[in-house]
């Protein structure tokens, strides 16, 4: 009787003793997100009952939610700060160390976000070779001089006319920008191009070297080619000519590199028809692309008479990032006022500067597109020239003018050799072969028997002639390809790896972290429907 009574109590004891050692950590855990019944479980030992009251109220206060989350959010460091039986020295100690670490995670997060929004970029160089044919760019040469002294002379009624007039046509056209007359000449409002219903643009038609004057020669590979196969085309720079422009939809193409399949022109300066306004003697030649407006002013390439002119070519195509990254227009398409085709960076300066000058003079310049008149000499001396002295000072004028996304390139290599050879002008001059036999034919009797006809046709030649080829030198194109620096998925991957350094964080942690604060809102909820009722 007494061993069972003994036994009773020691189990009473046990009972009573395990229920008092159980933590209050625990007795979260056993409740946290499991039981949302919202049923009241009884428990017939005082002591539970008590402790689970404790639990509860512990639940419901701030305090004991970040406890709680300290103790359940995964993330090192927080739950020796919340451990409320670890001794304040340490539990300090660890506080110190996770606000260090979060103001390392702070200032690294800073950095990354910082760099991502800068918008780096990175550039990528590929070289290709093309598995087809390559297309041959537009070819545009001019003549240096803008008019012919011959077709000047006819078209204004004589040479002495012609004489009486070089004052003003110099003030119209002024000669590189040197101030040959003075003042004095003055251009009236009722001064024409020689005839009253003539313009500018007719003017500098009947006037220009034609295309049979300026190419002598002309080959394309293998194949020959000619005057026909250029066309006109008005510049910056005067009345050129174009070759393979593809006004009729037909670009040529090449096989390979090197000299053999280039483009080969014989040139006629004809400088004995000079008058000017420039002080250079020789051609201005540009490469571009078919859709482009060749800007021979600016990036046209000088070629010297008596010269045996090498252009070597090599194609880059440069294809930058859109917005935000660059401002370039990425629709090529974009219908631009005046020109047709494509847009590019050449046309919308052209169409900026004629807009300038219209609103500035109410006419245009004779290269200008549109439909608006072309300027009187009398608007030309009084307007034009100090609009255009204005305009070159504007900074903002054409800022909407930008590079378009992607553009190709050409670049150019040129080197030349003196052209031609003293024996081989001894040879054309020997057999009276063009253009030694019209060298010896406009030279005096009387000078050509001082000096040996050799030396005649190679001076005429030097002083007229040059042989120019262009060509590529190989068909690998470059490619420069921008492409974005700082992708946004490897931000976050950034940040992820910065927060697994500082404190062992993941995406599950924070899915984690989630789900605590869903359960203790449903916690919360539940409890206060429970107060209600």
């Amino acid at each position: 009787m007494h061993g069972v009574v003994i036994s009773a109590r020691v189990r009473r004891f046990f009972v009573s003793e395990m229920s008092d050692r159980r933590s209050p950590s625990v007795l979260a855990m056993d409740n946290f997100g499991y039981d949302n019944s919202g049923s009241d479980n009884k428990i017939n030992t005082g002591s539970e009952g008590t402790q689970s009251k404790e639990v509860e109220e512990r639940k419901g206060t701030s305090r004991g939610t970040l406890v709680l989350f300290t103790q359940e959010a995964g993330i090192s460091g927080l739950k020796y700060i919340g451990d409320s039986s670890a001794a304040g020295w340490r539990r300090l100690l660890w506080l110190v160390i996770v606000l260090l670490a979060l103001c390392g995670l702070l200032y690294q997060t800073v950095t990354m976000v910082t760099s991502f929004v800068s918008l780096p970029v990175n550039i990528n160089i590929v070289i290709e070779k093309p598995e087809v044919k390559q297309k041959f760019p537009a070819v545009t040469v001019c003549n240096n001089n803008m008019f012919r002294i011959s077709l000047l002379s006819e078209s204004l009624g004589g040479a002495g006319i012609l004489e009486l007039v070089f004052p003003y046509l110099y003030k119209l056209f002024p000669m590189d920008g040197l101030k040959i007359f003075g003042d004095d000449i003055k251009i009236s409002p009722e001064m024409n191009y020689g005839n009253v219903n003539k313009t500018l643009m007719d003017f500098m038609l009947t006037n220009v070297h034609s295309a049979e004057d300026l190419i002598r020669g002309c080959s394309f590979g293998a194949l020959p080619c000619g005057p026909e196969n250029f066309t006109r085309t008005i510049t910056n720079y005067g009345i050129c000519y174009t070759f393979n422009s593809g006004k009729e939809d037909h670009i040529l193409k090449v096989l390979g590199g090197g000299q053999k399949f280039g483009l080969h022109l014989y040139l006629y300066a004809n400088e004995e028809d000079y008058i000017g306004p420039r002080t250079t003697v020789g051609f201005r030649l540009i490469v571009h692309e078919q859709d482009e407006i060749p800007d021979v002013v600016n990036q046209g390439l000088s070629i010297a008479p008596g010269t045996q002119t090498s252009i070597g070519m090599t194609t880059t195509i440069v294809s930058n990032l859109g917005e935000p990254f660059n401002d370039c227009v990425e629709d090529v398409e974009n219908e631009l006022q005046y020109f047709d085709g494509n847009y590019s960076l050449s046309k919308c300066w052209m169409e900026c500067e004629t807009d300038y000058v219209i609103e500035q003079c109410g006419c245009r310049y004779f290269y200008m597109p549109g439909d608006r008149p072309y300027c009187t000499p009398y608007e030309l001396t009084t307007c034009y020239f100090e609009a255009m002295d204005n305009f070159s000072l504007l900074t903002d004028q054409c800022s909407h003018c930008t590079d378009p996304c992607q553009t190709t390139m050409y670049n150019t290599k040129l080197s030349y050799a003196f052209y031609p050879s003293q024996i081989f002008a001894g040879l054309l001059a020997s057999s009276s072969t063009w253009p030694c036999d019209e060298a010896i034919d406009t030279t005096g009797v009387e000078l050509l028997a001082r000096e040996d006809s050799g030396y005649v046709c190679k001076r005429y030649m030097r002083d007229n002639f040059s042989k120019t080829t262009v060509y590529f030198e190989d068909l690998k194109i470059q490619s420069i390809n921008q492409q974005r620096g700082y992708e946004p998925f490897k931000l976050v991957c950034d940040i992820g790896g910065t927060l697994g350094l500082f404190f062992g964080a993941s995406m599950v942690t924070f899915l984690e972290i989630i789900d605590f604060f869903i359960l203790q809102f449903w916690r919360t909820k539940l409890r206060s429907g429970r107060i209600q009722t």
